[in-house]
């Protein structure tokens, strides 16, 4: 994308003020690249459009579940893009799931819980790391209550604020078979967390 048209997106979407500095901006775009694209076929969580954010998840982490959901992959994915990081060595190889360096949390979480862990473990050296509300770039968890314990179920990214209506504008995988674009309140999510709080 041209740099003006860029600026053009990331001024269209309220991220170019002190609020969201360049690096939250150029993970937004690269997420907004894979803006509509599906699944296919449709449940699959797979497909040539949407293959570069969840390939290698099994082997990356030894496991026997083919085609994971892929709402966390695509969050870890886009960070690693938007910050112009080399890909995750993706064979079964160990030490198996090797880091990234200068990834927010190195390695490629492909679960909600995953990306919650790693914001509790660096919570006391950076407690900047969770925050109190909604920011354009920032993860947003979104979870239940089930039996007494928290059960993680979905994540995304933050694209927009809108204090006005106290709704934000989210861009997500997984959802509706593809990587899709809504707005909900933003009391909805659980926790908003900051991945550049370590960076």
């Amino acid at each position: 994308m041209p740099l003006d048209a860029s600026r053009r997106v990331v001024a269209s979407l309220g991220v170019d003020g002190p609020c969201c500095g360049p690096l939250r901006a150029s993970v937004l775009l690269a997420a907004l690249s894979d803006l509509h694209a599906v699944e296919d076929p449709r449940g699959s969580n797979d497909g040539p459009q949407i293959h570069h954010l969840v390939r290698g998840i099994a082997d990356y982490w030894w496991s026997d579940l083919v085609a994971p959901d892929w709402c966390a992959a695509s969050v870890s994915q886009w960070i690693r893009r938007g910050l112009g990081l080399p890909n995750w060595r993706l064979t079964r190889t160990k030490p198996f799931a090797p880091a990234v360096e200068g990834h927010p949390w190195g390695r490629f979480l492909v679960g909600v819980r995953q990306i919650v862990d790693w914001a509790e473990s660096v919570e006391d050296e950076h407690p900047g790391v969770w925050l109190a509300g909604p920011e354009p770039g920032a993860a947003f968890i979104i979870a239940s209550e089930k039996d007494g314990r928290v059960v993680y179920e979905h994540t995304g990214l933050v694209l927009a604020v809108h204090p006005e209506d106290g709704t934000v504008t989210t861009i997500e995988g997984n959802w509706s078979s593809g990587v899709r674009s809504r707005t909900f309140r933003a009391s909805y999510p659980r926790h908003f967390i900051a991945w550049w709080a370590v960076l």
